[in-house]
């Protein structure tokens, strides 16, 4: 069926598509204001959350207003309908209900009219050409995509469902080009292509691409395209840019349809063929960890923070937290990390040396005091403030010192808890924390460090290295550092698991970095 849906967004002249369609009746909506990206694909065809489709539509075409169509792109994507490769009831698959998961990993999203770049599709294993030209990927179609009119409202209903959980759609770290698209979303771009890889991965669909560039054998673009796109000035393109913008590469001949198609095309503007060969499959099915993802992004994470005034989710009503901010883990627990988290935001920070400039071992031995725990020691010993005394630091990552052969051993947050609270009665204490079996086996397997400890034992207060002892001492600390909080609650304390994937955004977001 031609009907046609056209959505005028800010200034694009959406009723061009009225007056030049032949196949059939088109509705305009005109916008007078700029919606974006976003809202401009999930509202452009008024299929929200639970609608259904209009009578007779079979297709949505998502064609922006700085793109150019070839005049057989409805003669292709007919050619696809009729060839049974694409089909509106073909892809019936949520039946209207997004909480019906169909993970049938070859079912197809969408077909993108823009060809797909990489000339490297038409290579099979050993490197030869292949004849086909049709693919299914995971790949986000911006430029010309054509949906299948259940599998569109399938999208925008999947898509309100994220954005009434208020969850962001962040996508796995592995797959193809999440670094941008979760960059993207971080920096609040207002993008669609975000939501439509989510959809691809969580429901296992594929979009349909095609290539003519054989191998890699340089084949000329002109009359390839089924759509270009201008590429002019605006949010995406601080410039206009000229490659593959040119009206020249757009398809004008019925024989190179028939090439995309991989069959003959037959009934004139219909676009009607045989049953078409199937498409390429080029995906591996995988199933995510869409709870590691949600984790990861920081949705339904609750970090644990005792003290001062929290809200429903137990984070501080007084984000971001304030400095200083005083590590008060044991060693092996991701310390390193912390301090590079602080220090890449600009904190001035402290890792266990506080004498200036980089650790030094000749300085070291000369000057000892530069080691924030023996500074911090001889400060309390003097009557001086701790921390001031030291530096002054915004972040402490780590205090103690165990080097007992060099007659240094001090644990600060075992043995000057209160002296640094007297001194900042609001200092933020973070607890890093981590798999107490994989700390001992660390504590092990680094430099004798719990043999140190015991040696250290007037100050670390521990005097057996057994598994088991190890163990209860680290649980025991924890312990400690609630119920000193729960006395003054005047201050944070921030529990993290340093090895919890959500570690770095429960940071960021509690210290606003």
């Amino acid at each position: 069926n031609g009907n046609g849906n056209g959505n005028g967004n800010g200034n694009g002249n959406g009723n061009n598509i009225g007056r030049r369609w032949p196949h059939g009746r088109v509705t305009v909506q005109r916008r007078v204001v700029n919606a974006g990206l976003r809202t401009s694909w999930l509202e452009g065809t008024l299929y929200g959350p639970g609608a259904s489709p209009s009578r007779g539509t079979d297709y949505v075409a998502v064609l922006e207003d700085d793109m150019a169509v070839s005049p057989l792109w409805y003669q292709a994507v007919a050619g696809l309908h009729h060839g049974g490769i694409l089909s509106s009831s073909s892809n019936d698959d949520d039946n209207d209900n997004d909480n019906d998961n169909d993970n049938d990993e070859t079912s197809i999203a969408s077909f993108c009219l823009h060809p797909i770049g990489d000339g490297r599709m038409n290579c099979d294993a050993d490197g030869r050409k292949e004849s086909k030209s049709l693919y299914n990927l995971q790949f986000v179609c911006s430029w010309g995509p054509i949906w299948p009119v259940r599998s569109w409202q399938s999208f925008v209903n999947f898509s309100y469902n994220l954005l009434e959980r208020e969850e962001l759609p962040y996508i796995p770290e592995q797959a193809g080009n999440a670094n941008n698209i979760n960059r993207w979303i971080r920096s609040g771009s207002d993008v669609q292509s975000a939501y439509v890889k989510r959809y691809l991965l969580e429901r296992r669909k594929t979009t349909l691409v095609y290539s003519l560039t054989r191998c890699n054998e340089g084949r000329d673009d002109e009359g390839t395209f089924l759509a270009v796109n201008k590429k002019e000035p605006g949010v995406h393109y601080a410039k206009a840019q000229m490659h593959q913008t040119s009206d020249t590469l757009l398809v004008r001949n019925v024989a190179i349809v028939e090439e995309i198609l991989g069959g003959t095309v037959t009934g004139g503007g219909g676009g009607r063929t045989a049953v078409l060969p199937p498409p390429q499959n080029r995906i591996a099915p995988r199933e995510w960890d869409w709870d590691e993802v949600r984790r990861r992004n920081c949705y339904g994470v609750k970090p644990t923070v005792l003290g001062r005034s929290w809200d429903d989710d137990g984070r501080p009503i007084d984000r971001p937290l304030p400095t200083p901010v005083v590590v008060i883990g044991m060693p092996k627990t991701g310390t390193t990390t912390i301090d590079s988290f602080f220090r890449g935001a600009g904190f001035n920070t402290s890792h266990w040396w506080c004498g200036g400039g980089s650790w030094n071992r000749s300085i070291a031995q000369m000057y000892p005091q530069g080691y924030c725990g023996k500074c911090i020691a001889d400060a309390v010993l003097a009557g001086r403030p701790p921390l001031a005394s030291c530096g002054g630091y915004d972040v402490w990552a780590q205090m103690d010192v165990t080097l007992p052969q060099d007659g240094l051993c001090h644990m600060p947050q075992v043995e000057y808890l209160q002296q640094i609270h007297d001194e900042a009665p609001h200092a933020t204490f973070v607890m890093n924390t981590r798999n107490v079996t994989k700390w001992v086996r660390s504590m092990h397997g680094w430099s004798q460090f719990e043999e140190r400890f015991v040696k250290c034992g007037t100050a670390t207060r521990l005097n057996r290295t057994d598994e088991k002892s190890l163990e209860t001492y680290f649980l025991n600390h924890v312990k400690m550092a609630r119920n000193f909080v729960k006395r003054n609650p005047s201050h944070a304390l921030v529990e993290v698991d340093i090895e919890d994937p959500a570690a770095g955004c429960i940071m960021s977001e509690l210290f606003g970095v």
